[in-house]
């Protein structure tokens, strides 16, 4: 993962199966399968409705202020504590397996167990943002992803470029190979590479935890598309194909622009919009759903 260090200076990135509620066609078995494809990250989406209920309990008088109703700005912010907490503990898992403890078998604690908490909590984050999301035409999906999203990734990617070149020159001294070792840089965020990569006989660099945007720019897009395309009792499959292609891509290919990443999110993504759409997080989960997820989550 942290496969460009310095001189590189970069390190890379290496529902209750409720019945079915109006028009919805999330069927029992398509449920299933989401759940059978995506166990351990069920049990994050457990931990965050707990979340959201605590925080709207504790926060009652910002939620639900007496005599209006809810507003959209202060559900999605019920969130924040969540990104704010998860964005520390990837931070910290990370960290963490940079520096091994090795027992005996050769499984590193320190580097096991956080890297199955992150991947988990990783799909926390796109459920989040899929909270948030609003159908509509794709070409303004498009143009509203490359405003929020694109851009900042761009920001990112001069910045970086820029102060790789003067740190690496002023400590190695070398114009040449300051000059080569940014180009890595600067190529591996112009290909959204996901992981460092060789294109065109030219090792370059990942983009780093900017992968992030580019999948959520990709996702977004996608699952607004499947929303517009396919009529709604073939949305569920849409989304699993997705999802199956993109795992396809990510095994075989390092795809430019985190393109398989990309794919790979919108189940978690399409997760959240329905959570949203049916008021997922306001109501009690039953015992049963409650049971499943976490004997899901265990078993693996």
């Amino acid at each position: 993962r942290n496969s460009a260090l310095l001189p590189g200076f970069f390190i890379g990135k290496d529902n209750n199966c409720h019945p079915a509620v109006g028009n919805s066609k999330l069927t029992v078995c398509t449920k299933s399968i989401i759940l059978a494809l995506y166990p351990y990250k069920w049990i994050i989406f457990y931990c965050m409705r707990l979340l959201v209920t605590c925080f709207r309990t504790a926060q009652g008088r910002t939620l639900f202020m007496e005599g209006t109703r809810p507003s959209t700005v202060n559900s999605i912010g019920m969130f924040d504590m969540l990104k704010g907490v998860g964005m520390i503990t990837i931070v910290l898992a990370h960290t963490a397996e940079l520096y091994p403890m090795q027992i005996s078998g050769g499984l590193s604690l320190t580097a096991f167990f956080p890297f199955i908490y992150r991947e988990a909590l990783m799909a926390a984050f796109f459920i989040a943002s899929g909270y948030g999301f609003r159908k509509r035409s794709i070409g303004k999906c498009i143009d509203q992803q490359f405003k929020t999203l694109l851009k900042p990734y761009i920001y990112t990617g001069i910045a970086t470029t820029v102060f790789h070149f003067i740190i690496h020159y002023s400590l190695f001294g070398s114009l040449h190979n300051a000059t080569y070792e940014t180009y890595k840089v600067l190529g591996g965020f112009a290909l959204g590479l996901p992981h460092t990569a060789t294109y065109f006989g030219q090792l370059f660099f990942s983009c780093g935890p900017m992968w992030y945007l580019l999948s959520l720019l990709i996702g977004w897009v996608l699952l607004d598309a499947i929303l517009n395309i396919f009529p709604e009792q073939y949305i569920n499959w849409a989304v699993l194909g997705t999802m199956l292609l993109g795992w396809g891509i990510c095994i075989t290919w390092e795809a430019p622009f985190c393109i398989g990443q990309g794919m790979v999110t919108v189940p978690a993504l399409y997760v959240g919009y329905l959570a949203k759409k049916y008021k997922i997080f306001e109501q009690p989960l039953s015992p049963r759903l409650r049971g499943g997820m976490i004997a899901a989550a265990l078993a693996v």
